[in-house]
């Protein structure tokens, strides 16, 4: 049997009505390159049904888990069903544009270890926003310009910067990215498991850098993220992802976890990715990354996006001695005021680069790209 080019994963858990949706968008496209592998492991079964009712596409691979899983397990066991030449990973409310086989092509063609578009279409279901029941779709304007960056300088910076806003590295990514599936597999044989900590795709974003060694950024979509209303997404943007550590979904049928010791103990989307990062820069060897990180930028930008991560941060100074704490606070007061004037300066440059469209499926969106 032929293998594919791309296998396009998507692990899920209840959320049969989205899965569903990603299922029928995707085989809906003619290409012979691609698989489509689903691992899912919902409290029911009730998308294998449909599938054997409805659906005979030898293109999908599909695989049904009764036994409750932690999500990061579910996704390291989704990978494996992959038999793809290259892997992209999407959540069960995403899917792709029409234009990722041409680019999945020309990177074979061209021998990249990894495609990592600098942008995507964000879309929200229904009911995903709180002052809003309609779907919305958040379009990027976009050159189709490529350029290739030194992964390890950017890896490196992404830790001196504090781990904040990691997607705008441009490092290797397998989530709404392309890797090769050599790739991972190196990745494998280091790890033990394709991702590490409690966030996959910062996981998969630190250690797949270590390994890949041709990297292309292109600016044009290639998927659409999908927030529904359940959605990690669409809890952070109404503010509700956050909290004590103990409440974080990441850690059901987690078993034990160990903590990172150098990142506040609070619930967030700053956090989560830190100790990810982090923990996973550890268990790689590279405590270069781990010594670089600032722990100053970090807590400036927990103080912009959440009030109580930075009193966390606070008393973790306030342990240092007193010139420590002192050198802390200026730093502190100078990132702050350094991302201030970011954050300005984004609002001014960065209108009107986006369009919005509201009321709108996603077959449309595809056909507007």
């Amino acid at each position: 049997m032929k293998q594919p080019l791309l296998s396009i994963v998507i692990p899920t858990r209840n959320r049969q009505f989205y899965c569903l949706e990603a299922i029928k968008n995707i085989l809906s496209f003619s290409s012979d390159d691609i698989e489509l592998c689903i691992q899912d492991n919902s409290d029911n079964n009730d998308i294998e049904k449909y599938i054997n009712e409805y659906i005979n596409d030898t293109r999908l691979v599909y695989r049904y888990v009764s036994t409750p899983l932690a999500s990061i397990f579910n996704m390291n066991d989704a990978i494996e069903l992959a038999s793809g030449k290259y892997v992209i990973f999407i959540g069960d409310d995403d899917t792709v544009l029409p234009n990722i086989f041409k680019v999945v092509k020309w990177a074979d063609e061209n021998g990249y270890d990894s495609v990592c578009p600098s942008c995507f279409v964000d879309y929200f279901w229904a009911g995903a926003i709180k002052e809003s029941n309609e779907s919305i779709a958040i379009i990027p304007q976009y050159s189709g310009n490529i350029k290739s960056i030194n992964v390890q300088d950017c890896l490196k910076r992404l830790f001196s910067d504090g781990i904040i806003n990691y997607l705008s590295y441009n490092l290797p990514r397998v989530y709404h990215g392309i890797i090769l599936r050599e790739c991972l597999l190196d990745v494998k044989k280091v790890l033990g498991k394709y991702f590490q900590g409690l966030s996959p795709d910062i996981s998969a974003c630190v250690s797949l850098s270590t390994v890949v060694k041709k990297h292309i950024i292109i600016d044009c979509p290639i998927t659409i993220a999908g927030a529904c209303p359940i959605s990690a997404t669409a809890q952070n943007h109404n503010h509700g992802h956050k909290g004590r550590l103990e409440d974080a979904p990441h850690f059901n049928l987690r078993g034990s976890y160990v903590w990172n010791y150098l990142v506040p103990r609070f619930y967030s989307v700053a956090t989560i990715w830190a100790d990810t990062a982090l923990n996973t820069a550890m268990l790689l060897g590279r405590r270069d990354l781990v010594e670089s990180f600032n722990y100053a930028k970090f807590s400036a930008w927990a103080l912009l996006s959440n009030r109580e991560i930075f009193f966390y941060a606070l008393k973790k100074i306030c342990e240092a001695s007193p010139i420590s704490m002192c050198k802390l606070f200026v730093k502190l007061l100078y990132c702050f005021a350094c991302f201030f004037i970011l954050l300005v300066l984004r609002k001014i440059f960065n209108r009107n680069i986006s369009t919005s469209v509201r009321n709108i499926s996603i077959s449309e969106v595809q056909n507007l790209i």
